[in-house]
This record gives C-alpha cells, sequence and structure tokens, in this order.
C-alpha cells in the first residue's frame, strides 16, 4: 500500500485525494463513481499511476442506471485468473459429486463483446490452455447464438445469459443436451428457469 501511495502522489488523482507522504489510509475520502468519472472519461497521462497504454477502457451496460466508462489495468485480469479463474472452472466442471474438468475441454461463452467489461475480461484472460474458450470474442451476438447452435455437440460447457439459452437455443435445438456445467450471467431470469435448464443440459 505504501508503495501504491507513493505512485498515486505525483498523479492528479491522488492530489485530488489528498495522498501525500506518509497517509494514512483511514485519512482518505470515501469516494463513489463521480469523483473518478472525469479521469475515465478524459483519460490523461498526468492522471494514473501507469502509462495509458497499459489500461484498457471497458464500460458497464447502464442496465442498472446510466452506462459508465472504466480504465482498468490491463494485468489485472491475468492475475484475477490465476487467483480465482481455476476454482470458478473447478465449480463449473463439477457434477456435483466429482470433478469433470479435463484438459482441452471446450467452453462456450456468449458475452457482451468489448468495450463492455464481460467482453474485456473474456478476452484477456489466458486459461493457460486449460479450457478451449470459443467462440471468436469478436463474433456478434446473434452470430455466437447460432455457432452454439450448430456446434453443440462439441461443447463441453457454456456460460451466457438464461434468457437466450431459454427463448433462442432450446427452441432451436428442441432436444436436451448434455453439458458438464452451465453458467448463467441473468441470475434472476436463470432462478425462474433452473429446473428447465437443468433438465435440458444436464448439469447447471
Amino acid at each position: 500500500l505504501e508503495k501504491k501511495f507513493g505512485r498515486m502522489e505525483e498523479t492528479e488523482i491522488g492530489r485530488k485525494l489528498g495522498i501525500r507522504s506518509g497517509t494514512n489510509l483511514r485519512d482518505l475520502l470515501i469516494t463513489d463513481y463521480s469523483f473518478y468519472s472525469d479521469f475515465f472519461n478524459n483519460p490523461t497521462p498526468s492522471a494514473f499511476m501507469y502509462p495509458l497504454e497499459d489500461y484498457v477502457r471497458a464500460r458497464t451496460s447502464g442496465t442498472s442506471g446510466v452506462e459508465k466508462w472504466f480504465l482498468l489495468p490491463k494485468e489485472a485480469f491475468p492475475k484475477a485468473f490465476r487467483e480465482t479463474g481455476v476454482l470458478i472452472l473447478l465449480s463449473l466442471f463439477h457434477d456435483g459429486d466429482r470433478i469433470t474438468l479435463e484438459y482441452g475441454d471446450v467452453y462456450y461463452i456468449n458475452s457482451a463483446p468489448r468495450p463492455f467489461i464481460a467482453g474485456v475480461m473474456s478476452s484477456l484472460e489466458d486459461t493457460g490452455g486449460i479450457v478451449n474458450v470459443v467462440p471468436n470474442f469478436h463474433l456478434s451476438y446473434d452470430d455466437k447464438v447460432q455457432y452454439f447452435i450448430r456446434n453443440y455437440e462439441k461443447i463441453d460447457a457454456a456460460g451466457m445469459l438464461a434468457s437466450t439459452f431459454v427463448s433462442q437455443i432450446m427452441p432451436a435445438l428442441q432436444k436436451p443436451i448434455k453439458l458438464k456445467g452451465f453458467a448463467a450471467m441473468d441470475s434472476t431470469v436463470a432462478e425462474v428457469y433452473m429446473k428447465e435448464i437443468e433438465e435440458f443440459v444436464g448439469n447447471v
């Protein structure tokens, strides 16, 4: 923390926060997005700890309000996967009794493309070859849906909106399929259709 404060002390954000040598974390302002919005929307090199090329711009969907832009350190995504990604994969590839993950399993992800946060995270995470992630992150939403419909027999696990699965994929396939795991990205809808999805894919 002391090292980070040392870097922030010379930045516009650091000065706005009041960071200086010997600053105690408890003495800093409690901030929210409005404090940083100008820096994120009009980033300048003097505002941040690292060169701007070391960040990636990402935005929220705005479903819970107004869309928001962020600058996120690129190095944070591989680090996050190393610390939590493997555990997430193991929980996804679990049938309730044992881990079913095998090296080279195919994991289908249909998330919003860049610059949405989910798309940025998906495109920057490196699974180290543990699983093969499909399809190409740059495909449109509709093309990703069609990819699943055409290639479901080659897919071992999937992550997508439950609403997409229920309204588009289940009607198109018309018959149950077998997945090692299914991760719903819209928990509210997933809770309503949990039984139907589980019966269709075998494991949620």
